[in-house]
């Protein structure tokens, strides 16, 4: 690529992403654990588990197959308040499909996006075992809420490539994350992205403003229940009723019930308590209103359990989720086991919970936050059972639910004591929001700790909120020197230079980082020193002091050796390549193969990726075009498989640069394509106005001049837009180049000198190579010859000097008789080399071979229905897994009817399946045909019927059948030809192993055919004398039909007429045998007669 990066100023550098550069400032191990440190992740399996189906759940027939009629749609969301049976519902649809369920009950702790992706993927691991490496390879390498983007990406991919199966995922309690603006937005990247296999079923209480409802519901992509549809009817209240208490309520009262509880099941579960003492239109006016509904549930509730069971429902109801052990441990008891058990067995609000081997519950959350009410009541209990509990957790390396229970009993210093000790740990994993939550919690409190506004900080600035991360660096700044605290003093510093750095202020930034060396003396054994060295190299490459940045980041590199910090180690290799890009491809190779060699052992793919492409580009000036795509390859595997959008365009990019320079432009504009669709879904704006500069000079090389010229012109709006003077440097050359060859020279000089200037300040190589050359072009056509040898020169001794490969140069603009002239004088003869090279590149365009893209070749699908049924792929059978049975049956349907409505799919496939549970089933198997046809686009939808689109395939019927066709039009030995093709095909009667009804017809249809084609070719053997030929076709035909009468008579004569006589006799005994057997009945006059006729003859 010729573009450079604006935070490196440097061409076609692709520095080290922000979220690896914020760890290596801050000097901490990535952790990916969410309640250990010790780098595994750790999750609540009771959270991802289906439910069971409890006794009394009642099923809600309308309800659930209105969730199997759309279980085609992306987003199914079903929004309702408290008590309506959202959960319930979920469960039962969960145990009613037969589509594989994914599961996650989402609770506050999941606010974090690394956190909630955790639980997403072991959502689907639970159930796709096979699922999940590399979705949390890419996690653990992310650090950032932007860098949950990629995450996502590789999640989607995974999903699309790892799982066969058509799924739903269940997300309950929607609403507990839906106010952070983090997981929002990235369910939101992730429900635009969904593969077609996956569909999203969530419930919440509330609405979601932040999920692109409105666009999901303009492409027909979602549905919807909610609080009317969820109210219980007057059928379903006399069913609950009847199911689990045993009341056979008349039709008028279950009517007068739903009226007054408005359908409200929470209402009514509560009102058959007490069964009804007229309060179930207090219960419905209730909803919202927790007091009444607490005041309820005290009276009718609670005050009728003994002193023993109330104690522990109030005391236990401190616990998100409660295990016996727990209990016991937290309550002082040792009879947990049996009050748990109790509790489920008189329906107390009590759920169990699947998981982990042992026995877990919750409470219902309306009944739970009423018994923490009146805990909270009784004062010291309360938050003696919450400090309990927080130690309880600590000691599990339950952080969350520790810190959050000493926030609960206002224990604050001890809150604050472990939010100081996991903090490093919370941050690295991207634990953001709960870390932010735990420190505003602190700081609002009487002398927090200066590292807890440390931290804060820290979030802030990955946030993106500077001036909050700055005011909380001055509070963290203040204690630290309050308590005399030199390393503190120094990380503020330090990350105050790194805001600095960001904001492009590169004097206030180095101060700070000086300021830190200071400070630390002569002590160069800290990674404090070595990153505030790094700091001062990478601020110094930026403002072009290449010297002094060389020499800092030459120190920090010894430091970081020294300190055996080998992750540091090559991030700063890394960076001592990107500040020679300009300069020295040579030391740029050096470091970035050290850097290379350091991210192998380290087993780190999203830097990796960052230096192969850097790697690539070396090579790619340097004309080595096999080893640059090689390099260009690896580093768009890698960052492919980490979901990483930004290194995957330059990669792309690159390629198109290689095409381009191999005159390959097919292929060109297919990678800038892909370059431009990712730089823009990764927001790479400068990286977008390079591509637009490219296809614009792909236009003009095909000679394209008036769309090249539009390109060209995006191009150097947007780098003026971008206030990048590199950007626009490169596509005002662009713009010179396409001026020249269009004949406007004098517009081409004015516009060529303008990159000039700018380019030698900036001092790139390569760019301003090209714009010398290109410079020379135009002035050798307007005859000023001195001059354009002059710049001629120059962008020669660049070439030679740098090492580049001066195909890099001519870009097709015609400049054969300036290198033609150059041959001839003397000042150039040290180049003579070059100049030849440029001159093979201008031959007469009909003298070369332009490359177009390479077709490729289509997947070779087999399906063959004579005989068992059987699909083959690329000549290996397809694996059950891949294509389940139900899916070979509905492609075999489809090839057999290639336009036909899902009504008769399904009625044909599946007739004693309901209509709703039919339609999630047919989006199982279709989804599987799709993916081995190739994709969505294989099996259209239009004008309500489904259309076979995909021909990459071979079907032996249609073999068959035009084989046959072929063999009505042909005549002698052709024909025999054809009728041979189309028998050979028939392996068996059709679908032997299918015994639906509606493959009879065909079979027997197909069955026809083939023994009307045996018949023919038996017939055109006997025409030519080839009586055993004909005689074993014949019999072919008795094989399928031993009854053909008709058919032993051929055969006997063939038999007759070839001298075995006997062979005849034996036939007509073995006819006679099998009549008489069969259907009691004795051989025809007509083949009496021609045995006659064979004994005769005999005789």
């Amino acid at each position: 690529m010729s573009r450079g990066d604006p935070d490196t100023a440097s061409r076609c550098q692709e520095p080290a992403s922000r979220e690896k550069d914020c760890r290596s400032e801050r000097w901490l191990v990535d952790h990916s654990g969410w309640n250990s440190m010790n780098g595994e992740v750790s999750i609540v399996r009771t959270k991802v588990l289906v439910p069971a189906k409890r006794a009394n759940l009642l099923h809600r027939s309308r309800l659930v197959d209105f969730i199997h009629e759309h279980i085609d749609r992306k987003l199914i969301l079903i929004s309702a308040a408290a008590g309506y049976g959202k959960t319930s519902l979920l469960t039962d649809h969960a145990h009613d499909t037969d589509l594989p369920v994914c599961w996650y009950s989402i609770d506050e702790a999941d606010r974090d996006p690394r956190v909630f992706l955790e639980y997403l993927v072991a959502s689907i691991g639970q159930r796709f075992p096979q699922f999940g490496e590399r979705t949390l390879a890419a996690l653990e390498g992310a650090m950032r809420t932007e860098g949950m983007r990629p995450v996502a990406g590789s999640m989607v991919n995974e999903i699309y490539e790892i799982i066969p199966d058509y799924f739903a995922l269940v997300i309950d309690d929607f609403h507990l994350v839906s106010d952070s603006n983090e997981v929002t937005t990235l369910f939101s990247f992730l429900l635009r992205r969904l593969p077609e296999n996956c569909r999203i079923i969530l419930a919440s209480r509330t609405t979601t403003p932040g999920l692109p409802i409105i666009e999901l519901m303009a492409q027909q992509q979602l549905a919807g229940l909610g609080n009317e549809d969820l109210r219980f009817t007057a059928e379903e209240i006399q069913r609950f009723l009847r199911q689990n208490h045993k009341l056979d309520l008349p039709p008028k009262e279950a009517e007068r019930l739903a009226r007054q509880s408005e359908g409200w099941i929470t209402a009514i579960i509560l009102g058959t308590h007490t069964l009804w003492k007229g309060l179930l239109r207090t219960m419905a006016r209730a909803r919202g209103d927790d007091s009444q509904i607490f005041a309820y549930l005290a009276r009718e509730v609670l005050e009728q359990q003994t002193d023993e069971v109330q104690s522990f429902l109030k005391r236990s109801s401190v616990l998100q989720r409660m295990s016996p052990a727990l209990c016991d441990e937290l309550l002082g008891l040792d009879n947990s086991r049996e009050m748990l058990s109790l509790l489920e067995g008189k329906n107390l609000f009590i759920s169990r919970l699947e998981g982990d081997g042992g026995d877990w519950f919750r409470y219902h959350q309306l009944f739970q936050e009423f018994l923490q009410a009146k805990l909270r009541q009784d004062g010291d209990p309360y938050l003696g059972l919450h400090l309990k509990a927080a130690k309880i957790f600590e000691a599990q390396e339950r952080w969350d639910s520790a810190i959050r229970h000493y926030l609960e009993a206002e224990a604050h210093e001890h809150a604050g004591r472990l939010v100081e000790a996991v903090a490093a740990w919370a941050f690295n994993s991207g634990r953001w929001s709960s870390l932010l939550s735990w420190t505003e919690s602190l700081t609002g409190k009487a002398s927090p700790s200066p590292w807890i506004y440390y931290w804060q900080s820290k979030v802030f600035t990955d946030s993106g909120r500077l001036d909050d991360a700055i005011q909380a660096l001055e509070k963290a700044k203040e204690g630290f020197s309050e308590r005399a605290e030199r390393l503190g003093t120094v990380k503020a510093l330090l990350e105050e230079s790194y805001i600095h750095r960001l904001r492009a202020e590169y004097e206030q930034a180095i101060a700070k980082a000086e300021q830190v060396l200071s400070m630390m003396g002569g002590d160069r054994e800290s990674t404090v020193v070595g990153l505030a060295h790094r700091t001062l190299g990478i601020c110094y490459g930026l403002q072009g002091q290449l010297e002094e940045g060389v020499a800092e980041l030459e120190e920090a590199l010894r430091s970081f050796e020294r300190l055996e910090d080998e992750y540091n180690v090559a991030m700063t290799l890394h960076d001592m390549g990107a500040i020679h890009l300009s300069v020295d491809d040579e030391k740029l190779l050096d470091y970035s193969r050290k850097a290379l060699a350091c991210w192998r052992r380290l087993g780190t793919r999203g830097p990796l990726a960052t230096t192969l492409n850097n790697i690539g580009v070396v090579h790619y000036r340097q004309g080595r075009f096999d080893e640059a795509v090689a390099a260009l390859q690896e580093a768009l595997a890698e960052s492919q498989a980490m979901g990483l959008l930004r290194p995957q365009a330059y990669a792309q990019a690159t390629i198109g640069d290689v095409h381009r320079a191999r005159g390959e432009y097919g292929p060109a504009q297919k990678a800038y394509e892909q370059a431009l669709a990712l730089a823009e879904e990764a927001s790479e704006g400068f990286l977008v106005s390079y591509l637009w500069d490219a296809f614009g000079n792909l236009q003009r090389m095909l000679g394209n001049y008036e769309q090249a010229e539009e390109l060209i012109g995006n191009a150097v709006g947007k780098a003026y837009e971008h206030g990048s003077d590199q950007e626009v440097a490169v596509s005002l050359i662009s713009q010179g180049i396409l001026l020249h060859v269009e004949g406007r020279d004098g517009e081409a000089l004015r516009v060529l000198r303008q990159a000039i200037a700018t380019l030698q300040d900036l001092g790139v190589k390569q760019e301003l190579a090209k714009a010398r050359f290109h410079i020379a072009s135009v002035l050798f056509t307007l005859r000023h010859v001195s001059e354009a040898m002059l710049n001629l020169e120059m962008a020669l001794d660049i070439l030679a000097d740098a090492g580049f490969d001066p195909l890099l140069l001519d870009e097709g603009t015609g400049s054969r008789s300036l290198l033609q002239h150059a041959l001839g004088e003397p000042s150039l003869q040290g180049h003579t080399g070059l100049l030849r090279k440029l001159l093979v590149r201008t031959e007469p365009a009909g003298e070369t071979i332009q490359t177009l893209a390479p077709q490729s070749i289509p997947t070779e699908l087999e399906c063959f229905a004579l005989g068992s049924s059987r699909v083959s792929k690329d000549g290996e059978p397809v694996e059950a897994q891949e294509l389940r049975l139900g899916a070979k049956e509905m492609l075999f349907f489809f090839l057999a009817y290639p336009s036909v409505t899902k009504e008769r799919i399904v009625a044909a496939l599946w007739p004693d399946l309901s209509l709703a549970k039919a339609h999630s089933t047919f989006h199982f198997y279709l989804y599987q045909v799709r993916r081995l046809l190739g994709g969505s686009a294989s099996i259209s939808y239009e004008g309500g019927a489904y259309r076979l689109e995909a021909r990459r395939y071979l079907y032996d019927v249609e073999e068959f059948q035009r084989a046959l066709a072929k063999a009505e039009k042909a005549r002698g030995a052709q024909r025999e030809r054809y009728l041979y093709q189309g028998v050979s095909l028939y392996q068996g009667d059709y679908l032997e192993d299918i015994y639906s009804d509606w493959a009879v017809g065909l079979r027997a249809s197909l069955k026809r055919e083939y023994f009307r084609a045996l018949e023919d070719l038996a017939r055109c053997c006997l025409q030519e004398r080839r009586l055993e030929q004909a005689v074993r076709y014949y019999r072919d035909l008795l094989d399928k039909d031993p009854l053909r009468e008709d058919i032993h008579r051929q055969v006997m004569r063939g038999l007759a007429e070839a001298g075995d006589r006997a062979g005849a006799i034996k036939q007509f005994s073995q006819l006679r045998g099998i009549l008489s057997e069969q259907l009691g009945a004795e051989p025809s006059r007509e083949t009496l007669k021609l045995y006659d006729d064979l004994l005769a003859d005999d005789g």
